[in-house]
């Protein structure tokens, strides 16, 4: 089953990204850690933590955020929760929300399944009319999601997408606004390949679960949850992190239509990458990404340009004292 903490990033209502990731200490604590640009497209501030949520033993996998319809954040995070099957087996979601746009944050808030426990990432994206949609995958291997019943307000029962046939999903999965207004999400399975299910059309109904397999020769393994953001033209553009260590990439041809063929985009001077990327467009229009490398540090890539072109690696290091949680899975 995947275990994938790693980082998350997400535009504020003013422009600047800001990135989430879960850390761990030689005590054993994992709170959540939080870096924002100190301004659009430049500059980055000092770590912050958001502790852990009452409640839970622990954070193992990375959050998802992203901004609700009247521009506040919002994020969800699995607890692994003690339950019977003990640590590991996940637990229920947390949600925390920006009490204004741009500044400050909500206690934690708890919601449960009320049947099977939670299990990885979650994934969330604003429907087109503005209500924000959530899937999680569960511990019996099954795609669940909720929506909000009202932009910034309200939520629906947990409901269940099931699996492809015969396929038990692994990874956690992705999800993202295409350029006509439905959402597509995306999850590895537990053959090591990428599947893909969509809504029909806006708002409403969702395909059949479809493969976008792998690159040749290389499988992704249970930490390779994926990422997907919409490039400045329209086209979503995917990333998932190959069990050779490198960042491989995939697009859309035209938007709401067609896909390239798998991209490799290595990796960064360390032994490699651990966990899910996370994905972004800047104020700028270029997307910018990030990933754990296994030196424990966040690393980004870069568009040089809009729809054009990708930066070498860089490094954000660490938070003083605390390594970034991948190995074990972030994405």
């Amino acid at each position: 089953m995947a275990y994938t903490p790693a980082t998350w990033v997400a535009p504020s209502a003013d422009g600047r990204l800001e990135v989430f990731v879960v850390g761990t200490d030689h005590a054993g604590d994992e709170p959540l850690w939080h870096l924002r640009q100190t301004a659009p497209s430049n500059g980055w501030s000092n770590w912050f933590s958001h502790g852990t949520p009452p409640g839970s033993a622990g954070l193992r996998w990375s959050p998802a955020v992203t901004p609700s319809a009247d521009g506040r954040l919002e994020l969800f995070v699995v607890g692994d929760d003690l339950g019977p099957e003990g640590l590991g087996s996940g637990g229920a979601l947390y949600h925390q929300w920006q009490s204004t746009a741009n500044n400050g944050w909500s206690q934690w808030v708890s919601y449960d399944t009320g049947g099977t426990n939670l299990f990885g990432s979650p994934a969330v994206a604003a429907s087109v009319d503005g209500r924000l949609e959530l899937f999680v995958l569960g511990l019996d291997g099954t795609l669940w999601h909720r929506w909000q019943t009202a932009g910034s307000n309200g939520w629906s029962d947990w409901v269940s997408h099931g699996t492809p046939p015969g396929v038990s999903l692994n990874s956690a999965p992705a999800v993202a606004l295409n350029a006509d207004g439905r959402l597509e999400v995306f999850i590895v399975s537990q053959e090591a390949t990428l599947w893909h299910i969509w809504q029909t059309a806006p708002n409403n109904g969702w395909s059949d679960w479809f493969s976008r397999g792998t690159p040749s020769g290389v499988l992704f393994g249970s930490d390779s949850t994926p990422a997907i953001a919409p490039s400045a033209d329209g086209r979503l553009e995917v990333f998932v992190v190959g069990e050779d260590d490198a960042l491989w990439h995939m697009w859309q041809t035209d938007p709401n239509n067609g896909w390239s063929g798998w991209f490799s985009h290595g990796a960064p001077p360390v032994p490699g990458l651990m966990g899910s990327p996370a994905v972004a467009a800047s104020a700028d229009g270029r997307l910018e990404l990030f990933v754990v490398g296994t030196d424990g540090a966040l690393w980004q890539l870069w568009q040089t340009a809009p729809d054009n072109g990708w930066s070498g690696w860089y490094s954000h290091g660490t938070p003083p004292g605390f390594s970034l949680l991948a190995a074990i899975t972030t994405g």
